[in-house]
């Protein structure tokens, strides 16, 4: 996730529909720079704020439906 800004802060919100999952799926997000899972989300991903100019490297994985 990319902060275009040219000043401050921002958070992003990745929507699942934006990258071809279902808005009911559930899925394991990892910031791969950190090397840490951040927790399983539903429907989206609110990053913490991201510095202008900054990055934050994802893995977003579906977990699998019962």
């Amino acid at each position: 996730l990319l902060n275009r800004s040219n000043s401050g802060r921002e958070t992003i919100t990745v929507k699942w529909t934006d990258i071809g999952f279902s808005n009911d799926q559930a899925a394991v997000v990892r910031d791969l720079w950190a090397r840490k899972d951040l927790g399983i989300f539903t429907g989206s991903f609110t990053s913490p704020s991201i510095n202008y100019h900054s990055v934050i490297m994802l893995k977003i994985t579906p977990t699998r439906n019962k």
